[in-house]
């Protein structure tokens, strides 16, 4: 049974030009806090991952987000991803990037329902930091990061749970902010 869900925000926003997780979205959210409001609401108990532990996130609730960090250095983004197995030690863990602004609670609500490990997939392709992973994987992710494998290394073999593909479209760059 899936009860943790983290929020990967430790990334370095080269394409966005500044720190995507704290950029407003929608209205005056950051996007990490407002991805972490639709994984609370849909249930989970939130955590928000960092480089570093650099200030408290708040959601539209007024609700404070937990933060966890990384330990910053190598930027691969399984290293995020094996903070956050580390962190919740046992079970099956969901994971999804800061940079879903559109993400919605159905799409969340289908990955835990699933069960078992799992990755979305939007109908034309898989979205491997959102999905459900097992925290004995942390080990691997290190592994992974250290050799700078591809994330889909990770996923490769695991179920495909479908999404809407808008909750899965990311917001990497200012442009794609306009809706």
């Amino acid at each position: 049974m899936v009860t943790r869900g983290y929020v990967l925000a430790g990334g370095a926003s080269k394409r966005m030009g500044r720190d995507k997780a704290r950029l407003p979205f929608p209205g005056a959210a950051p996007m990490a806090t407002h991805v972490a409001r639709v994984l609370r609401l849909a249930g989970l108990k939130v955590a928000i991952v960092r480089a570093t532990h650099d200030g408290p996130f708040v959601d539209e609730d007024g609700l404070s987000v937990r933060v966890i960090a990384d330990g910053g250095g190598d930027r691969h983004p399984l290293v995020g991803v094996a903070a956050a197995l580390e962190d919740a030690g046992t079970g099956l863990v969901l994971m999804v990037p800061c940079d879903l602004p559109w993400l919605d609670q159905d799409s969340v609500c289908a990955l835990i329902a699933a069960g078992t490990e799992g990755v979305a997939w939007d109908g034309e392709r898989e979205h491997p930091l959102f999905g459900v992973l097992d925290a004995a994987r942390a080990d691997r992710c290190r592994s992974l990061a250290a050799s700078n494998s591809p994330v889909r290394d990770l996923t490769a073999g695991l179920p495909r749970v479908t999404v809407e593909p808008r909750a899965v479209r990311n917001a990497n760059t200012p442009d794609a902010l306009d809706g």
